[in-house]
Formats: C-alpha cells, structure tokens, sequence
C-alpha cells in the first residue's frame, strides 16, 4: 500500500482533495436546509403550557384518618381491650375491621373500643399484633396497626390456711394459684419464705392441682407447707416470693397468723365445766 501511495503521489493527493471538497459541499448543504425556527402569534404563545413544569393542581380533599389505635391486657379481666378515634374529615367511612394476623375479628363499625377474651380467641402470650381497617367510599382504604403484650401469667390468686394436718402436722398451707397458655410452658414456680427477721424458713412441697382448663388455657395451683410446730405462740409474719424460673416473672405475699395452741390454753372454769356440780351444804366443810 505504501508503495502505491508513494509511486501515484500526484494521484493520491488529487483523490484526497475531491473528498474533502465533497464533504465541505454536504456541509454546506445542510445548513442551508435547517428549518427556520416557528414564530406563533403573541395570543398562541401566551397559551402554551409551561416547559418543565410537573406541578398537579392542589388537591383541597383531606382524608379520614385513624388516630389513637392502641390497647392493653386486661389483667383482672383476662382479656385484650382495643381502642380508636377516627377522624372522617371529607371521606365517607362505609366499613372499619378488626384483624389479627390477617384473620378478621370482628366488624367494628359502629363502636369505638372492642374488648376480647384470651380464652375465647385464644391470643399467644407475649406480642399480639392488630390491625384497624377503615374502608372509604371511592378511595383506598387506611389501616393501622397497633400491638398489645399478653402477659405470660396472669390471674394470680394468692391464699394461705392455718392446718393442724395428720400428716404433715401444724403449720401453714400457702398456695398460689395462675393462669397460663399451654403454648409457653411457665413451669412449677419456686417458693422463697422469709420470717420477720429476714431469715430463710423452711418450706415442703405439696401439690399442683389443675384447677381449670379452657381451650389452650389452664389454671393451676401450687400449694407449699410451712411449719410451725417449733414456733412460740404469739403473732408470726412471713414474707412470701413466688418465681417462675422460667419465664422469669415472681410475685409477693405477705402472710400474718397468731399461733395459739389448745393445749396451752387455760382450763375451762367452773360455770363453762360440763362436769361441774354445786357443792351441796353437807359437802361443805369448815375449817
């Protein structure tokens, strides 16, 4: 190639200026032909929408809203109570929902608070998550959500009896009872017995008696025997610590008996002994 080039210079030379003539003409040619820019009359141009703008007209509709959705355990009721506001404001509220876990509870329409019973809808102990869903004419609903700790034990009924019992002999039977979800084991709770000097008394372990059982809920007592037999009389306190190891949940007492003991009590008196008889003239004798 090279030496064509450098034996047919003048030829090469002469081919390179017809292309750079030619590309020069298709140039010229095109800027020529560039159409000439449209001048609108001033009433079309003031007509035109603004370039660039995105800008929506303002929407002035203001939606429903749900505000203070929120519940709690009920613990002397054993059950989950729910509560809301809902502010229609321009909506049109044609249906509201209660949900759990996607599962409908209940419609709610007409009411403000709704309450449920742990054992009837058998709620987990621990986290329960709910959902309000209020449904608007013509518009997306609005939902939201809320959650609401079911205590793993709950219910706690506390009681303790003075027993003189063949068995086990005198002292104190001390029992607790509760309420727990099968789902989540609580275990025997574990007794801590303190004297009013803040020393460890001894305790005897007696039973658990299923008390109830309702779906996945049971209750239970645990009863535990306190001695006294070795105690003086007179006023004796005790303060009582029960602890669920496991899920690691306690609760206190405070028990309170005065010991008297039949044999150590006075002996009937004269007008109160069924065996007395008056003393007749001829029994009485003079010193």
């Amino acid at each position: 190639m090279m030496e064509f080039i450098k034996k047919n210079k003048m030829f090469v030379a002469v081919l390179t200026f017809i292309f750079v003539v030619m590309a020069a003409v298709a140039v010229y040619a095109l800027s020529i032909n560039k159409p000439s820019d449209i001048v609108l009359p001033p009433n079309l141009v003031d007509e035109q929408p603004p370039q660039g703008s995105d800008e929506e007209p303002e929407d002035t509709h203001e939606r429903a809203m749900i505000r203070n959705f929120y519940g709690q355990f009920d613990d002397g009721g054993n059950s989950v109570i729910l509560y809301w506001d809902i502010a229609s404001n321009d909506s049109v509220i044609e249906k509201i929902e209660l949900y759990s876990q996607n599962n409908l509870i209940a419609d709610v329409t007409n009411t403000q608070s709704y309450e449920m019973p742990i054992t009837v809808y058998q709620f987990a102990t621990g986290v329960n998550e709910f959902e309000l869903r209020c449904s608007l004419k013509n518009e997306v609903s609005i939902s939201e959500k809320t959650s609401v700790v079911v205590d793993y034990i709950f219910d706690f009924q506390k009681s303790s009896e003075w027993v003189n019992d063949p068995l086990l002999g005198e002292g104190i039977m001390i029992s607790l009872s509760y309420t727990y979800n099968l789902s989540t084991p609580v275990g025997t709770p574990i007794i801590t017995v303190k004297d009013s000097s803040d020393a460890d008394s001894a305790v005897e372990f007696v039973a658990n008696t299923e008390l109830s059982h309702t779906n996945n809920y049971v209750t239970m007592q645990t009863t535990y025997f306190l001695p006294t037999a070795s105690l003086p009389e007179g006023l004796a306190s005790w303060r009582i610590t029960w602890l669920f190891d496991v899920v690691q949940i306690s609760t206190e007492d405070r028990i309170s008996i005065d010991i008297k003991r039949e044999d150590s009590e006075l002996p009937p008196s004269d007008e109160e002994d069924e065996n007395f008889e008056p003393a007749t003239e001829g029994d009485t004798t003079d010193d």
